[in-house]
């Protein structure tokens, strides 16, 4: 609830529907205690890492980006679990990567400043850098376990791409 009370202070003045590109995390890092914000129970320290307004996504992420730091900068008080990720420029995509993974993040997000956002396609305007190999899939079925597993869950199977993987 007091991740959804920041986005409406911060927001919720602003004219028209904000959507937002952005990452819930609880814990030391990203990744650590997901489990925390699936939970029913209160997660009093997660945060909302703001990376990018997809509303926007005809103007270029330079300008996408102002805009998101012009509200910030201008929200009273400050929120304190909602967050604008860093951005850095004139940087070596390298050096980025060391420098957020040192600050807990998976990784790095490249973006070309003058491209347009891109929904749920990769591009050469953008390159994820992590420090682990990882896809994304959907989970299509769960297959009750034999024997000693039997009514569990004994694997699931996602959907990648055309593929199926069990």
């Amino acid at each position: 609830d007091h991740l959804a009370d920041q986005v409406l202070g911060l927001f919720g003045a602003l004219r028209g529907i904000w959507t937002l590109d952005c990452e819930a995390v609880a814990g030391k890092g990203f990744f650590n205690d997901v489990g925390e914000i699936r939970s029913e129970a209160p997660s009093l320290d997660a945060r909302l890492w703001v990376f990018d307004v997809p509303c926007m996504s005809t103007s270029a992420y330079r300008e996408r980006r102002k805009v998101l730091v012009d509200i910030f900068e201008a929200a009273l008080p400050k929120p304190d679990s909602l967050l604008l990720v860093p951005s850095l420029v004139g940087v070596l995509p390298e050096e980025a990567f060391r420098d957020f993974t040192a600050q807990g993040f998976e990784g790095v997000m490249v973006k070309d400043a003058s491209a347009p956002y891109s929904h749920g396609a990769r591009s050469a305007a953008w390159q994820k850098l992590k420090a682990s190999d990882t896809v994304d899939a959907e989970v299509v079925d769960v297959v009750e376990g034999e024997g000693k597993c039997a009514g569990m869950a004994g694997r699931i199977v996602v959907r990648l791409g055309r593929r199926y993987v069990n």
